[in-house]
């Protein structure tokens, strides 16, 4: 689990690194999310949207000036 976690906040990092369009870099996020929440249960395709946005939110953090 905590492998998860980690793998999907750093591609919510990185996300935020690659796409510097807000609504587009959203998009991806809810695409991966709803995706992997396809895959497998629906609880964990929410799970997966908050580790993104915990990366997304962290790389936003750290750039911001």
């Amino acid at each position: 689990m905590l492998t998860y976690f980690i793998s999907f906040a750093l591609l919510g990092f990185f996300i935020k690194q690659v796409v510097k369009d807000d609504k587009v870099a959203f998009a991806v996020v809810l695409a991966i999310a709803f995706l992997w929440g396809a895959t497998h249960q629906a609880i964990w395709g929410i799970v997966t949207l908050g580790e993104l946005l915990l990366g997304y939110v962290v790389a936003y953090l750290v750039n911001k000036k």
